[in-house]
């Protein structure tokens, strides 16, 4: 069982924001060059710190009640839709729940009526996705500020360069529970904004290059950190994190770690994935 697993990781200084290693997947790059970090895939229930954190920096308070009730709606193609809570077996009950709740335990409904709730959420929840660095573009990467400073390109194909303008997230209510495509370093980096107390800094994969003797050729700028999310809603978020250690929807899989933890599952038609 354990070789049909297939995995990708990436490990992100929060201090300086410099990549520490990333791997795409086990698999030999002549044999297979499908690189499962920067491939754009449903992040989800893991997109929905950033739906919170939209929430929180929009007047909702720990405090509020949101509703675990059934939505059922015509979308844009004219096809109803009628998203549903995962499957569990001692599911949340239906009805007003905490706040909270609907984080720690990942509940759909009431986050999407949670965002129904707001003026323009999905749109707020996009513009704060964007400014901490998740855009959901295929093949590149931009920083806070939309910059490009990423682009991928497979050396064992030949095709176009990317698209700048193809993708990206969309801000419709389907993107709040992780239907619009992103990639694990986006998401890494995303996630550490929360860890900085609100502040983005853009992901660093190489600081220098040197050439014979080690001598140096090249030296890239030190990215610049910009607040993005208030320090009050980054903190929040984070004990929010923590408690889906404790007693959420990770529990099991941090039951043998000691050190105190945040983070998030998130579950779609791909293999889920622990952030």
């Amino acid at each position: 069982l354990a070789d049909d697993i297939r995995g990708a990781a990436v490990v992100i200084d929060v201090k300086t924001g410099e990549i520490r290693a990333i791997s795409g997947g086990r698999e030999d790059i002549s044999q297979m060059q499908y690189n499962r970090v920067l491939a754009r895939r449903s992040p989800g229930s893991a997109i929905k710190p950033f739906v919170y954190a939209m929430a929180l920096e929009n007047g909702k308070t720990f405090d509020d009640f949101i509703n675990n009730s059934p939505i059922r709606m015509r979308g844009a193609n004219g096809k109803i839709w009628a998203p549903q809570n995962f499957r569990e077996e001692r599911p949340v009950p239906m009805g007003k729940l905490p706040l909270p709740i609907g984080f720690i335990r990942s509940v759909n409904l009431p986050t999407i009526r949670m965002v129904l709730g707001i003026e323009n959420g999905t749109e707020k929840f996009v513009s704060l996705a964007n400014r901490c660095g998740i855009w959901g573009n295929k093949n590149i990467l931009r920083d806070s500020d939309g910059i490009i400073w990423f682009r991928h390109q497979n050396p064992w194909k030949d095709e176009p360069p990317p698209d700048d303008l193809e993708d990206g997230l969309v801000p419709k209510l389907p993107t709040v529970i992780g239907a619009s495509g992103v990639n694990l370093v986006e998401l890494a980096a995303g996630y550490a904004v929360f860890a900085r107390n609100g502040v983005y800094i853009r992901p660093t994969l190489i600081k220098e290059i040197k050439g014979p003797g080690g001598l140096s050729v090249y030296k890239f700028d030190k990215p610049e950190p910009k607040r993005v999310i208030s320090e009050e809603t980054a903190k929040k978020i984070t004990i929010l994190g923590r408690a889906v250690t404790e007693f959420g929807t990770l529990k099991i899989s941090m039951r043998s770690i000691e050190q105190q933890i945040a983070g998030k599952t998130g579950t779609s038609n791909t293999p889920g994935k622990n952030i």
